[in-house]
This record gives C-alpha cells, structure tokens and sequence, in this order.
C-alpha cells in the first residue's frame, strides 16, 4: 500500500503578496536589529562577518541549536556587534 502525498510550493510574503518567486535566503535571516537566524551547518562564528542589504557586521556570539548537525537541528542565532538598520517593525511581547 502506498500514500499520495501532496506537496504545497513554499510561501514568502514580498511588499505584502504572498508568492513562491524567490530567492535562496542566503548566509542567514535578520529577525532583530542584531540577530540573524541561519543553518548551523554554514559555519558562521564569532568573527564572521554577516552581510545583508542594511549593511555588514562582525558576528559577536553564536548560538546553536543542542545536537546540531545536517540536516537535524540544523539551526545557529548569531548576535552581531552592530545593530543593523532595520526596516521592519518589531514587536515585543504583543506591544
């Protein structure tokens, strides 16, 4: 006996509409002025430099996920020594 199974394209939101057209997320996802989530397994660590289109800064402490490896826990927080500008609204706490 065999399932079907149906696969859903992955979903980004870009200037508001939701669409599959988009990129590799690169070297790591910026979700605070200076924090970037990214996958354990590229190697960033302190002394990195992390790079996006608000600017660049050197990876001051790295986090990662217990037992990480490929592709299991495959996750790493960076917190950069500079905050970089950040264009999005963040909310803390549902304020």
């Amino acid at each position: 006996m065999t399932a079907a199974v149906s696969l859903s394209p992955a979903w980004a939101i870009v200037g508001g509409i939701a669409t599959t057209g988009f990129g590799a997320v690169g070297n790591g996802v910026q979700i605070t002025p200076n924090w970037v989530l990214t996958a354990h397994h590229l190697g960033l660590g302190v002394g990195s430099n992390f790079a996006n289109a608000f600017g660049s800064a050197e990876v001051a402490a790295v986090y990662s996920a217990p037992g990480a490896g490929f592709p299991a826990h495959d996750l790493k927080l960076l917190r950069l020594d500079a905050a970089h500008l950040f264009r999005g609204e963040i909310v803390v706490d549902g304020q």
